[in-house]
């Protein structure tokens, strides 16, 4: 059976779509997208289905000239077709592994750019004018020269990221754009995790109550100044929390000059909630009235001390349950056991008074478990 057809994506890079392929280069491998087109862009699709679970490439074209430039890999997770619009779901993968050698990098974006007219075909990519094929299936060529770059590389995505934004850059001098990579998260003292998939088959990071983490961002920021490294205006990196099961603490980080690392301090409180908790990252820029980003997916889970201590919170409310529904019964056991070693034993109704009084605790899981966590009795 032989390779489904890669896809390809072309992103024109024009305001607003400029600062969105900023924002789809500072996402990390494996979070996912969604691109929208209408379908008068994508005239060679004639099934939408036929783009499900396909490998590709999405790339960037310059409207004025017509020039194409690679950006970073990616998987189609769903396609639908909604009215007009066909809207997909991608994954990302890796960055284009472009070369930081100028020579190198002139070579392989001219053979690139030859195998993306190739694939466009009889539609005009004339500069200055709309490209009518911006959704499209190629022969596999483009992802095998993408991969051959990537195999003769040594840098790592990081590295890739930084050539991909430079190419940007050079390509259009004076440009005053914002980018970022989300390096990761980690334990404030461990290393970056992986992203694994909720029980909603959603890219999440996993985390865990009573942690502190460390979102680590590198900014890179090109301006057109030459001898000045600073921002032409105010801006900054902000990161929030849309649940109040994560704290952010200081959520702002000003954006100076043209290159810094940001790292963002999260908090989970103990005895919260599992489930999906959802951050927005963005950059902020008042002057222009801009504001663009990613969102990014927890998963918090819950530890296996939290689960010893949920099932003894069921635990003891069934047994104080039994022994307030029958009060004899536990006294006549309390009997048979050497009371007069430690004094007698208690009555009908210091059993079920006491048993009460362990039935609300015990019910209160979140209040319980948290007392008998603070003291230590468990992991």
């Amino acid at each position: 059976m032989s390779n489904p057809a890669p896809f390809l994506v072309i992103i024109n890079f024009i305001p607003p779509y400029d600062v969105e392929i900023a924002a789809l280069l500072g996402a990390p491998a494996g979070t996912r997208t969604r691109f929208r087109y209408q379908t008068k862009y994508a005239p060679t699709i004639g099934r939408v289905s036929s783009l499900d679970d396909r490998p590709g490439t999405i790339l960037l074209r310059d409207r004025a000239t017509g020039w194409f430039m690679p950006l970073r890999s990616g998987r189609v997770i769903s396609a639908r077709l909604i009215g007009d619009v066909l809207h997909l779901s991608v994954e990302l993968g890796s960055m284009a592994a472009v070369s930081d050698d100028p020579s190198a990098t002139a070579s392989q974006l001219t053979h690139f750019n030859h195998l993306v007219s190739q694939a466009v075909g009889a539609y005009s990519n004339a500069g200055g004018q709309d490209l009518k094929n911006l959704i499209l299936h190629e022969s596999g060529d483009i992802q095998n020269l993408l991969k051959a770059w990537h195999d003769a590389s040594s840098n790592d995505d990081v590295v890739h990221w930084g050539n991909v934004v430079k190419q940007i850059d050079i390509h259009y001098p004076g440009l005053d754009l914002d980018f970022f990579r989300v390096l990761g998260l980690r334990p404030a003292h461990g290393t970056y995790m992986p992203i694994n998939s909720t029980d909603g088959d959603i890219p999440a990071y996993r985390i865990r109550n009573g942690q502190e983490y460390l979102l680590e961002v590198l900014q890179r920021t090109y301006t057109g100044r030459a001898g000045d490294s600073s921002v032409k205006s105010s801006r900054y990196m902000e990161l929030t929390a849309l649940d109040e099961d994560i704290h952010v603490r200081q959520p702002r980080r000003p954006v100076l000059g043209k290159y810094d690392l940001l790292s963002f301090s999260l908090y989970v409180p103990k005895q919260r909630s599992p489930g999906a908790k959802n951050l927005t990252l963005a950059m902020v820029r008042p002057a222009v009235d801009q504001r663009y980003g990613i969102e990014l997916t927890l998963d918090l889970v819950r530890g296996s001390r939290d689960v010893l201590l949920g099932a003894l919170s069921i635990t003891i409310f069934a047994a104080s349950l039994f022994a307030y529904a029958d009060p004899p019964t536990v006294v006549s056991a309390l009997k048979a056991l050497p009371w007069p070693r430690i004094g007698d034993p208690p009555s009908n109704d210091t059993v079920e008074k006491f048993a009460v009084v362990i039935m609300l605790l015990s019910a209160n899981a979140t209040s319980f478990t948290k007392w008998i966590g603070n003291r230590g009795q468990l992991g």
